[in-house]
């Protein structure tokens, strides 16, 4: 397995157990650890996650003192990195920045049974961040429920990595195989832009957004963001970088991520 760990010994480092990787904090958990990789997990101090998470995390670039949107963010796993980044810091170590640069995390999804993940894993955030977590439907006006919770209607970075057909992650989610179906690519890309067009409407001007997918399908990536740009959003939105992770050539999951900037 590979996690991102948070872990270290009392000189700071992490545990010799964990094996670097060439993807800075992330480590490979060698077979036989279990015994001591199991209180590190509970303790939340490391977390299982695939290096190829960072693609989506490392575009948007999280800073000290912003404040975040992660719009879908179930389980948590990519609010933890962007909390990581904001703090000032890589899970295995690092400073924590200076109170006037605290920033604030919102993460959002559906209600249902990921909420309880989700909000176990908010708790896991470095204390130099804020977080808030909201319950709801980001295709059904998000600024009214962000004013009930007394939260900003706009955010200088929103992260929407998006429901999809998991072809980038099929090596260790055998069940994509059996349950995917043709019309699914006809169906994901459409929830897909539906969702782009709904959180871009959340990002503040000269902000940005990253659109983003475990899939390695050109029809839930590339296509949807240029149907989104062919569409208004090419009016206030451009392309800005990409990047993308197969895992015959990256060594870890599949996945795409698109950072879109608004014209200030």
């Amino acid at each position: 397995a590979v996690g991102t760990t948070a872990a270290t010994a009392d000189d700071g480092r992490p545990p010799d157990f964990l094996k670097p990787t060439p993807w800075a904090g992330f480590f490979e958990i060698p077979p036989g650890r279990w015994a001591e990789v199991e209180p590190l997990l509970k303790s939340g101090k490391i977390y299982l996650q695939d290096p190829g998470t960072r693609l989506a995390v490392d575009l948007l670039a999280p800073q000290a003192g912003e404040v975040v949107l992660d719009a879908c963010a179930a389980p948590g796993g990519k609010s933890l990195l962007i909390a990581d980044a904001m703090a000032g810091e890589k899970r295995g170590g690092g400073a924590a920045p200076p109170e006037t640069s605290r920033g604030r995390l919102v993460a959002m999804d559906l209600p249902g049974a990921r909420i309880d993940r989700l909000r176990e894993n908010l708790s896991r955030v470095p204390a130099a961040v804020d977080v808030a977590l909201v319950q709801g439907d980001l295709r059904e006006n998000p600024a009214a429920l962000f004013k009930e919770h007394k939260l900003p209607a706009e955010y200088a970075a929103v992260l929407l990595d998006v429901p999809c057909s998991n072809t980038g992650v099929m090596r260790h989610r055998v069940d994509v195989k059996w349950r995917l179906q043709e019309g699914d690519f006809h169906k994901h890309p459409r929830q897909q832009l539906a969702l782009l067009t709904a959180a871009a409407r959340l990002v503040a001007p000269g902000g940005r957004i990253v659109y983003s997918t475990c899939s390695i399908d050109t029809e839930e990536n590339e296509h949807v963001v240029r149907e989104f740009l062919a569409s208004r959003g090419g009016a206030v939105f451009a392309l800005e970088a990409s990047a993308a992770s197969y895992p015959w050539i990256a060594g870890h999951d599949g996945a795409a991520a698109f950072l879109l900037r608004k014209k200030s």
